[in-house]
């Protein structure tokens, strides 16, 4: 799990012991419904803009819905994710029908205690599988199991994953665009699908790591720079191949929904332009120099999609390009560096 540098893995001690109590749900509970109130109570902060959304064109007014257009204002509710996920999730569950049979998947999660399906497990009952490739716990149950694009089907049919399951969350690292890719690819079609994208790059920058060489993936790790993942725009364009859209983002994961079935429910549906933010943010040491994959979204139209694609000839449809970054440090009372990229 990358973390946001300053941001460790520190909780406060009384919202863990909160969190683990009836008055734990019940505090998200409130402060949801808190939410909820506020956004339509004030027009979803009177910041959406009737152009800047999709609805289906056959809805009437009085069947349009604003609930997913407005998970963005849903922040700072947390009490085991790493960052505001646990809030978020709950609103779209809500906004997507409810919990419906409570089924999860998570990979990348660690120690399994700052994970974002905790809280649907801990307070909400639902049922699932977590995997890690350094921790096991039988209790939660979480596996130790070392995960590639080759073989997460094969994981995801062992622990018996259905491919309707509710909530999948992906973070590997580093390959999750050719992983995640992998997962949808076999038919695997969560309600709501969380993914680790590199914040880096902010709206910049389609691109995503060169995969892991096939049977050597345990030879290259992750070395705390900023060469790590996706970019958001390579990972949206992937996901819209499969039929998902965002519907919220913070500096370490963006969220998705099945745009039809989010159609069919009336909802408005917030512009991809939105995502993740207008700039990136400096997120560990520099990776100046090194060589990613140009995700062209033509290509990702025409060939995502296609069977008869290994992960590795796919990832060969993509030109390599090698990266430089600048970081420019915040001016007095700025709140974060930013970290701008370009080819040379």
């Amino acid at each position: 799990m990358i973390q946001p540098a300053g941001n460790g893995n520190e909780r406060s001690q009384s919202l863990r012991l909160f969190g683990k109590s009836f008055l734990g749900a019940v505090f998200v509970g409130a402060a949801l419904l808190l939410n909820a109130a506020a956004l339509i109570f004030f027009g979803i902060g009177g910041q959406i803009n009737p152009t800047d959304i999709q609805i289906r064109k056959d809805s009437t007014t009085e069947q349009i819905n604003e609930c997913l257009a407005g998970v963005s204002h849903v922040r700072n509710i947390r009490l085991y994710s790493q960052n505001d996920e646990d809030g978020a999730l709950l609103q779209i569950l809500r906004c997507m029908g409810g919990h419906g049979k409570k089924e999860y998947f998570e990979f990348g999660s660690e120690a399994g205690v700052e994970v974002n399906t905790r809280i649907l497990r801990d307070l909400y009952g639902w049922k699932g599988h977590l995997l890690d490739g350094g921790n096991e716990n039988p209790e939660i149950p979480l596996h130790k199991e070392f995960f590639t694009p080759s073989n997460i089907v094969s994981l995801l049919e062992k622990y018996h994953v259905h491919k309707d399951l509710d909530v999948l969350s992906v973070d590997t690292d580093y390959d999750d665009f050719w992983t995640t890719r992998e997962i949808l690819l076999a038919g695997y079609r969560p309600r709501v699908l969380i993914n680790e994208y590199n914040v880096n790059f902010g709206q910049s920058w389609s691109v995503s790591t060169v995969p892991k060489p096939v049977g050597e993936e345990d030879k290259v790790h992750w070395n705390s720079d900023c060469y790590f993942g996706v970019s958001a725009p390579a990972l949206i364009h992937l996901m819209q191949a499969f039929g998902y859209t965002p519907v919220f983002s913070n500096d370490v994961n963006l969220m998705f929904v099945q745009l039809d079935q989010a159609l069919d429910l009336g909802m408005m549906i917030p512009s991809i332009d939105r995502f993740p933010g207008p700039s990136g943010r400096v997120l560990h040491n520099s990776c100046s120099g090194k060589t990613w994959k140009e995700i062209d979204p033509e290509i990702v139209k025409s060939k995502a999609t296609d069977q008869t694609l290994s992960h590795t000839a796919f990832a060969a449809s993509f030109s390599d390009i090698v990266l430089h970054e600048k970081t420019f440090k915040a001016t007095k009372g700025g709140d974060l560096d930013w970290r701008i990229f370009y080819q040379g």
